[in-house]
């Protein structure tokens, strides 16, 4: 997210931050992970809202076209068992997707039936962050939560809400508590947060 972020603003280095992007492709497309997939496609879609260019999605379809290629010709025989286990983990069932996807779908039931309050802290966990934490404590409960932090929230670095925006789907698709409340997440709320913070107390403030 920081790195799709930064090819939008940082015009001198922007090739650098298009071939990073194209490398964290490639570990996708490695891993195959469907919830990956998931992921890369809302985000992506949120990214053509800021930046559209076709030039950017021919070049990431040339890249799957090359890695392909070049796979069939020097790892025929690795590829073809790549592509049956993973199609058999699409069609057999056996990826971990569609056990995500019935957590998140039966926490939000549960939010259903407790809106306000949600059914209490520790009392249910999805396989996704946002989504237990939603369950635990209600509507209400997150609307404290942004309260609390409504004079440290706003963002001035594209790369930096890109990185929030990435975190946040795939906390919504595949994390859970562990990955909401990262030290990765912490450090870029207090990264993004910094320059509020200082203007709101005229102090110099040192983030650990």
């Amino acid at each position: 997210g920081y790195v799709m972020g930064k090819s939008i603003t940082d015009i001198k280095y922007k090739k650098k931050w298009y071939m990073l992007a194209l490398l964290f492709l490639f570990g996708l497309i490695i891993s195959f992970s469907t919830s990956g997939f998931a992921s890369i496609i809302i985000f992506m879609t949120i990214y053509s809202l800021y930046n559209f260019k076709r030039k950017i999605y021919i070049y990431m379809i040339l890249f799957l076209i090359v890695i392909i290629v070049m796979g069939a010709i020097f790892f025929g025989e690795y590829l073809n068992a790549f592509i049956q286990y993973n199609m058999a983990k699409i069609t057999l069932g056996q990826g971990s997707f569609a056990i995500r996807i019935w957590s998140v779908k039966h926490n939000l039931i549960l939010l259903l039936k407790h809106p306000f309050l949600g059914i209490g802290v520790g009392s249910g966990g999805a396989l996704g962050g946002i989504v237990t934490v939603l369950t635990n404590i209600g509507i209400i409960g997150m609307g404290f939560l942004f309260f609390s932090f409504r004079g440290v929230f706003p963002i001035y670095s594209k790369g930096i809400l890109f990185a929030f925006y990435a975190l946040i789907i795939y906390n919504g698709i595949t994390g859970d508590l562990s990955t909401f409340f990262s030290p990765i997440f912490a450090l870029l709320f207090a990264y993004a947060s910094k320059n509020k913070l200082r203007k709101l107390y005229s102090t110099r403030l040192r983030f650990i």
